[in-house]
């Protein structure tokens, strides 16, 4: 059996636990022991910050996908520093969509103050678990490349959504507080993203060195027309999905949500 079919059962192995993970945390955990405008404030984070890191990454998920061919190499482990660029580039999108979120902070408390004060409370959480939700993202993506396909699912489909369920059950039985809860849901995806950079080092095909006489201006041309278009597609498919969670939040509370 090859490679790609081994990864392949596995890999739908770990998506069905996951799944199963998921439906005793929504009908068993979330459903008795949090209230809805607790329920939808993770949700609403959540959201915010998939919404958030859609705009950040500048299209390096599919980017990563289309021009890793490009720079991979079988007798260099350092792919030509291929590493270091999907670093990099969606870390200047998260810096620039990070600062147009401060400057929106005002007008957005203003929508939202009435119905759903919660989440006014809590609007920079947003920052540090969609930074976590990003390069979690990004290292996913970069095993994926490598044929490394089991461990980043598993992180995502199973050990993610085992990191919320003790987010949830702590703040169930009050061993934390509202603010020890917000933490945890933001130190969930860290730690996600966390394992998924440790894996990616220990398994060895990545380099944080950069390769700079690699990049020619050819290649930098065609990553740039590739972005802009990525941009511009995730502008429409980012944030169609939210739109209504956001209108709901603002308008009736996080009780709807």
């Amino acid at each position: 059996m090859g490679i790609i079919a081994r990864q392949s059962i596995k890999g739908t192995i770990v998506t069905y636990l996951g799944v199963f993970v998921g439906f005793l945390t929504t009908f068993f955990v979330l459903t008795r022991f949090l209230t809805t405008e607790e329920i939808g404030l993770a949700r609403v984070l959540i959201d915010t910050g998939t919404l958030f890191i859609g705009l950040a990454q500048m299209g390096t998920s599919s980017s990563i996908i289309r021009f890793f061919p490009y720079f991979k190499t079988q007798d260099d482990r350092s792919q030509n520093g291929f590493f270091f660029w999907t670093v990099i580039i969606p870390l200047f999108g998260f810096a620039v969509v990070a600062f147009i979120y401060w400057l929106l902070h005002d007008p957005i408390e203003t929508v939202f103050v009435e119905k759903s004060a919660l989440f006014v409370s809590y609007y920079y959480a947003v920052l540090p678990m969609a930074f976590f939700m990003l390069y979690q993202t990004i290292f996913e993506t970069n095993a994926n490349v490598l044929m490394r396909i089991v461990f980043p699912r598993a992180v995502r489909e199973l050990f993610l959504r085992l990191f919320l369920l003790a987010a949830y059950l702590l703040y169930a039985f009050r061993v934390v507080s509202m603010d020890g809860f917000v933490m945890l849901l933001c130190g969930a995806y860290g730690l996600a993203a966390l394992m998924n950079i440790v894996y990616l080092f220990a398994y060895g095909h990545i380099s944080l060195r950069p390769n700079f006489r690699f990049v020619t201006r050819d290649l930098a041309g065609k990553y740039i027309l590739y972005t802009l278009f990525q941009i511009t597609a995730a502008v429409a498919t980012v944030l169609a999905p939210f739109i209504s969670s956001y209108y709901i939040t603002a308008t009736m509370g996080l009780e709807y949500t």
